[in-house]
C-alpha cells in the first residue's frame, strides 16, 4: 500500500475535538478549528433595530433587508400603502392588484385565471395532469414544469434566430459564403393608373 504524503508527514495523527462529548476526529488541525468555530463557538449577531439575535451574519443581513428595509419598495399606486421587500414582489402586486393582469389556464374549456404563469403551470399539472405549450401552432404537451420550460426556451431561441435572420436580410448584413443574399421581392404592387392613361 502506498502511503500518502499526509500519512508520511503526520504518521496517521488525528486531531480530536476538545469539547466534552463530541469525540469527532479530524485529519488536520485546521479542519478541527473549523469544526470548533462552526459547531461549538456560538456567535450571536444582534439586530441594531429590534435586538433580535441570529447565529449567522448572513441571516441577520437577510432579516434587516426583509423586515427593516421594506420602505425601499412601496407600491406606486396612489392610496396604496403596501411595502415590499423586493422590486419583483412590488411589481407583481402592482400588475395583479392595480392593473388586473391575469393569466388564464391553458386547458380549454377551463376558465380559471391566475396571478402568475407559475400558478398556471402548477394548476395545469395538479388539476389537468399536463401543461400544453402556448406557442402558436405547437401542440406539444408536457408532464413536468422543467421540460415545459426547456421547450419554451427552444421556441424563444428559434424566434430570436428567425428575427436576426430577417434583420440581416432587411439591412443587407448577410455574410458572403455563409448566408444567402436577400431574396428578390415577390410582392406585386398594384397601383391605380393615372387618369390620363385611360
Amino acid at each position: 500500500m502506498v502511503a500518502s504524503l499526509y500519512q508520511v508527514k503526520h504518521k496517521g495523527r488525528r486531531w480530536e475535538c476538545p469539547y466534552p462529548g463530541c469525540g469527532k476526529l479530524y485529519t488536520s488541525a485546521s479542519n478541527r478549528r473549523s469544526h470548533v468555530r462552526d459547531k461549538h463557538e456560538v456567535k450571536v449577531f444582534r439586530c441594531a433595530v429590534c435586538n433580535k439575535e441570529f447565529g449567522a451574519k448572513q441571516v441577520l443581513d437577510k432579516h434587516v433587508r426583509s423586515v427593516h428595509d421594506r420602505q425601499k419598495y412601496p407600491c406606486p399606486h396612489p392610496g396604496c400603502n403596501n411595502l415590499y421587500t423586493s422590486e419583483s414582489n412590488r411589481d407583481f402586486h402592482y400588475r395583479y392588484v392595480h392593473l388586473g393582469v391575469t393569466y388564464p389556464c391553458l386547458h380549454f374549456p377551463c376558465s380559471r385565471v391566475f396571478s402568475s404563469t407559475r400558478e398556471v403551470y402548477e394548476h395545469g399539472l395538479r388539476i389537468h395532469g399536463s401543461i400544453p405549450c402556448n406557442w402558436v401552432e405547437c401542440d406539444s404537451i408536457f408532464f413536468s414544469l422543467d421540460k415545459h420550460k426547456n421547450h419554451i426556451v427552444q421556441h424563444q431561441a428559434a424566434k430570436r434566430a428567425e428575427d436576426e435572420a430577417k434583420a440581416r436580410v432587411a439591412y443587407g448584413l448577410y455574410k458572403k459564403g455563409k448566408d444567402s443574399p436577400a431574396p428578390a421581392c415577390t410582392t406585386t404592387v398594384v397601383r391605380n393608373s393615372p387618369p390620363w392613361n385611360l
